[in-house]
């Protein structure tokens, strides 16, 4: 769903120069392409490129397109070389012919220096997808820290006023499913299953909507689904949520005004990841709840869609063991529970210390 903002399609254009490299047409926003991008796509090397990460949908990633583009112009101009239909063409073909010269990895070692490791990642991926492998490693890491956000705080975020209940929906999406957003807006209503015999519905991500390319389910209450299938049959969605970016850009701006901390989907999500990690592996396999998560665990059996369509296990382990401590809150108030119990024992332990002390006394 390319191109859509919240319920209208924006203008588009075709691209021929791409499209060839799809199994369906590609419509691009006119506003987010550069026309200096013609004769880099013209290079056979960033077709290859681009071949190569063709997700299921026969469609490389929105996202991955613009920034390879980007990187490679850039390049081409850090090189002081023309950006023609075959420049990048030649700059491979010349470490192919002469795998010994070490200049191209000096140059994207500069590159780097100016622009970045992603940049510089997008380069060296550029040359090995093209097998002329450069020999750099360019390591794209993050030492970002996401600060908690209080329970209290985040129920207080929920129930604000400011807020509609198609906020609080899609709060509540997010904090039961763990996807990334843009799959699960832009996911249909008939992919939302029901599941009978449970108090959970199954969300079908398809593949092309997940960035690992893997399709999957999240599981959500059977409640939420039905609240969010009739929002969206209400205000004649053909998605679920299609206004998604500017119902969190709503959210996210409350939540530093009024409460001065940063709420986004992607705050949610890592809610979901840790309050997974922190499941006990014998209540609920690791694999399971990653998977519902749209990741890709390695270790051991990885579920499968037809397993959790077919085997209710998962499922059940989902209501007892991770719906109750995502639901918005219930960490707070198990955190006070465990407070009150502390609170007794130590209570309890000073009464028998004293009791102790004045036996001790009374032997004196």
């Amino acid at each position: 769903m390319y191109g859509v903002s919240e319920t209208k399609v924006r203008r588009t254009t075709e691209d021929p120069a791409y499209l060839h490299l799809h199994f369906k047409p590609r419509q691009i926003r006119h506003v987010c392409e550069d026309p200096r991008n013609d004769a880099i796509r013209a290079n056979q090397c960033v077709q290859i490129y681009l071949s190569s990460l063709r997700k299921s949908n026969g469609e490389p990633s929105r996202n991955t397109y613009r920034q390879l583009l980007s990187a490679a112009r850039r390049y081409l101009e850090f090189n002081r070389t023309e950006a023609t239909d075959h420049a990048l063409d030649d700059l491979i073909a010349a470490k192919v012919n002469n795998p010994s010269d070490m200049n191209p990895e000096r140059m994207v070692r500069l590159f780097q220096a100016s622009w970045g490791n992603h940049m510089a990642s997008l380069i060296v991926g550029l040359y090995h997808r093209n097998f002329a492998d450069l020999k750099i490693h360019v390591r794209v890491t993050s030492n970002h820290q996401t600060i908690p956000i209080s329970e209290p705080i985040l129920l207080a975020i929920y129930n604000d006023e400011e807020l509609a209940e198609e906020h609080r929906l899609i709060i509540d999406l997010m904090a039961y499913a763990g996807e990334r957003i843009n799959a699960l807006a832009y996911t249909e209503p008939r992919n939302v299953h029901l599941v009978e015999g449970t108090r959970s519905a199954l969300v079908e991500i398809l593949a092309f909507r997940n960035k690992m390319d893997r399709g999957h389910v999240c599981i959500i209450p059977k409640e939420l689904a039905e609240r969010v299938l009739e929002n969206a049959q209400r205000n004649g969605y053909s998605v679920l949520f299609p206004n998604y970016r500017s119902l969190f850009q709503t959210i996210t701006e409350l939540a530093k005004r009024k409460y001065s901390v940063r709420l986004t989907s992607h705050y949610l999500r890592k809610r979901f990841q840790t309050i997974g990690s922190s499941t006990n592996a014998n209540d609920m396999s690791p694999n399971k709840w990653a998977s519902l998560m749209g990741d890709a665990p390695s270790v051991g059996h990885l579920p499968s869609i037809y397993e959790l369509m077919e085997n209710k296990e998962t499922t059940e382990q989902y209501e007892e063991f991770l719906a109750p401590r995502l639901k918005l809150g219930e960490r707070m108030t198990r955190t006070t529970s465990r407070l009150t119990k502390l609170e007794q024992e130590n209570a309890e332990l000073k009464s028998r210390l004293d009791r102790l002390l004045s036996l001790v006394e009374d032997r004196l």
